[in-house]
């Protein structure tokens, strides 16, 4: 299966917009994702990671945008925790994804 572009999408958290990006080249061994400050507002993703992993890594990324905006304090520990939570309900529940997806149209509409 084919992953989707993510890259050059964005994420709104709060009043901003969080660019995704590809990490840099360097930094593909490290890591699977890093988030900026909220002054830079970006999120990168490494580009060589399997789809359970990058979907895991764009919701563990996003979190610790949220954290920033929000001022939650969360560890890196719950970050990670909550992130591969929520992956792992989407995957298993994958049903879910059409009822927020339902619920969204119907709130902005």
């Amino acid at each position: 299966m084919a992953k989707l572009n993510l890259y050059q999408q964005q994420i709104r958290i709060g009043k901003l917009d969080w660019d995704i990006q590809v990490l840099d080249e360097d930094k593909r061994d490290e890591l699977d994702g890093r988030c900026s400050s909220p002054f830079e507002a970006s999120i990168q993703i490494n580009p060589e990671l399997d789809l359970f992993d990058e979907l895991d890594t764009v919701l563990h990324e996003a979190l610790h945008a949220i954290d920033l905006m929000r001022g939650l304090h969360l560890s890196e520990d719950q970050v990670t925790k909550l992130g591969n939570s929520l992956a792992t309900l989407f995957v298993q529940n994958p049903w879910m994804i059409t009822y927020i997806n339902t619920r969204v149209k119907q709130i902005i509409l």
